[in-house]
């Protein structure tokens, strides 16, 4: 089982919520840190790729219902409030770490910490 595209454009913005692009950082879709957890998702998360599929799955319907549009057309400000309402739950919690753990692990992330990147 494989994300949806939609589930994907979910995952995204959610990952550029949680670690959004700044002055000093790309955020987590320009860290290439969204991109790595999908293909964690492939590997070695596959096993809470139905997890995933029902937490991005549930953003978007709380989306569609509140605002009518789907998460990734959201502004910022919408999409913050709908994350807080599921920063209590155990997933998004997870799914948090995740994008921060891909993030910081990321030649951006490390840079961001001062870590000299060489190739």
């Amino acid at each position: 089982m494989s994300l949806t595209p939609q589930q994907i454009a979910t995952l995204n913005a959610a990952a550029d919520r949680i670690i959004p692009p700044d002055d000093e950082s790309p955020g987590a879709v320009a860290s290439g840190a969204a991109t790595r957890l999908l293909a964690m998702l492939e590997g070695d998360l596959a096993a809470l790729q139905r997890d995933y599929a029902a937490f991005l799955t549930q953003l978007d319907l709380e989306a569609q219902v509140a605002f009518g549009a789907s998460f990734a057309e959201l502004d910022a400000e919408r999409q913050d409030a709908l994350l807080g309402t599921f920063q209590s739950s155990a997933f998004f919690r997870l799914f948090a770490e995740h994008v921060h753990e891909q993030f910081w692990s990321s030649e951006a992330g490390m840079t961001l910490v001062g870590f000299e990147v060489r190739g």
